[in-house]
């Protein structure tokens, strides 16, 4: 699908990708797959992210929303298509694939299951620096209170020496967002990074995730099934359908003027409350 691109010179370059998985095989697959053709996850996705832009991709499960994150991030290889990162393709090589992860962050749907539980909180934020030799281990507790303060989790004193059950839901996604931009990336993909939590602390999480864009110039793929929270912080959205981007354009222009019959039934589902006093909402949440 031919898309519209963003006026910004684009950090991430999408073009064509595909993603095809083989049926499975053994005896009993091979008797169920005799004839089938390999599932396509993704179809032809095409779109390019500013720097400091926020992208949403919105779809239902099993559009492919995920399998379109990891894919970006070289955790799953793409059958076909090309993705390419501040005008250099993705790399292959394990060495080039490690420096493009320190600019290249995710934050997971369940904060709970992508935290270590027997690591301390200091040591889960500030894990990635050391990994990169970019602090030494004298220099933990400081790193770690720097970057919980920037979470919200103040004063970060006070988080040092807990464990992730000692949190709630919305600390432990704080936690997993300060692990993440520890290392100033510039591209994150947020992978339904508020579906886990309650609806009176997803405010607070969407806010935060738009300051931190906006501050570090950080550029973001928001992935969700829910338009509720994709209106309020995205400056665009993609919908996607079956592996495909069916329709991509400004949130204002999605929202407003849908064209495609399944935007238009995910809209249908969203409370009618203006996008404005939306974004007003988020904006009066800590």
């Amino acid at each position: 699908m031919t898309i519209a691109t963003t006026t910004s010179t684009p950090l991430l370059e999408v073009d064509d990708l595909c993603k095809s998985y083989a049926p499975k095989r053994g005896l009993i697959g091979s008797i169920l797959a005799r004839g089938s053709k390999p599932s396509n996850t993704l179809k032809n996705i095409s779109f390019d992210l500013g720097k400091g832009e926020i992208l949403g991709v919105v779809g239902e499960s099993g559009s492919g929303k995920s399998t379109l994150g990891f894919t970006i991030l070289g955790l799953i290889e793409a059958s076909s298509g090309s993705v390419r990162f501040a005008g250099k393709s993705l790399p292959r090589d394990a060495r080039e694939l490690r420096t493009f992860r320190r600019s290249a962050q995710m934050i997971f749907q369940d904060p709970y299951q992508s935290l270590n539980p027997r690591f301390r909180i200091k040591d889960i934020v500030t894990e990635p620096l050391l990994v990169y030799g970019l602090i030494g281990n004298g220099e933990v507790t400081a790193a770690a209170e720097e970057v919980l303060d920037l979470v919200g989790l103040r004063p970060g004193k006070s988080y040092l020496e807990r464990f992730p059950h000692e949190l709630s839901g919305g600390q432990r996604q704080r936690v997993s967002i300060a692990r993440a931009v520890v290392l100033k990336p510039k591209l994150l993909i947020a992978d339904e990074p508020v579906s886990m939590l309650d609806v009176s602390i997803r405010a607070g999480i969407l806010r935060l995730l738009r300051s931190l864009s906006a501050s570090m110039e950080m550029s973001v793929v928001y992935i969700s099934h829910d338009l509720s929270t994709v209106r309020y912080i995205c400056d665009r959205v993609a919908v996607m359908y079956r592996g495909e981007i069916v329709e991509i354009g400004s949130t204002d222009q999605i929202i407003a003027y849908p064209v495609h019959p399944y935007t238009k039934r995910l809209l249908s589902a969203v409370p009618r409350i203006s996008f404005a006093e939306k974004r007003q909402r988020v904006a009066q949440h800590a």
